[in-house]
């Protein structure tokens, strides 16, 4: 095949795109391995799944898989020609972000394998043992969960009031009724069906802070 005088670049930017991209987000794992890192992770939505801290490694395989995909091709427009041996193993990095996708959904369903939930998140309960709670709780007539909940004055006291839930992965959030006599106890009052534990304090975000 002829070799076209942007192929060269058009490689350089590829491999170095996906380098980049590895090194963006792997640079993590250890310190999350450790329980050391704190703040958000560089991946926290795929349009495919989730990803909680306890199944980041988990969701980096096929990510990676795909950046190795576009890897391979940029050598290949390094190197001037299309040859089919690394373009076999650029299909089969593709082809294989499908098991690699499936193991991530059971990390995310089970926390399981062990192995590769790191180890401050290896107690944690998949979704499915989530649900399995929830219902249980329902039964029983208790609160969804125990997830500390806090509540958020964004505006003049009481004005602008939100429930969120702090726990990693729980994407829970309410507002007061819109005609509520008193917004911050009909937000309580929601919280309490959603958890156990609510902040006492509200906390006040305002401009002066």
């Amino acid at each position: 095949m002829k070799t076209v005088w942007w192929w060269v670049p058009l490689g350089f930017l590829t491999v170095a795109g996906a380098l980049v991209y590895l090194r963006h987000v792997w640079r993590v794992v250890p310190a999350l391995w450790r329980g050391e890192h704190e703040g958000s992770l560089p991946v926290r939505h795929v349009r495919m799944y989730d990803v909680f801290p306890r199944s980041y490694v988990t969701a980096l395989l096929p990510l990676s898989a795909i950046a190795g995909f576009f890897l391979l091709l940029g050598l290949q427009f390094v190197v001037g020609k299309l040859t089919l041996a690394p373009a076999k193993g650029a299909f089969a990095l593709m082809v294989l972000t499908v098991p690699l996708t499936v193991l991530h959904w059971v990390v995310n369903a089970y926390n399981r394998p062990r192995a590769l939930v790191p180890p401050a998140y290896r107690d944690q309960p998949g979704w499915v043992e989530v649900r399995r709670r929830r219902r249980s709780n329902r039964r029983a007539g208790r609160p969804d969960t125990d997830h500390l909940v806090e509540i958020i004055d964004f505006g003049p006291p009481g004005t602008d009031l939100e429930a969120i839930c702090t726990e990693d992965g729980c994407r829970w959030r309410a507002e007061p009724d819109r005609h509520a006599h008193v917004p911050e106890l009909s937000l309580r009052n929601k919280v309490a069906q959603h958890s156990s534990r609510i902040a006492a304090d509200t906390i006040r975000l305002t401009a002066d802070v």
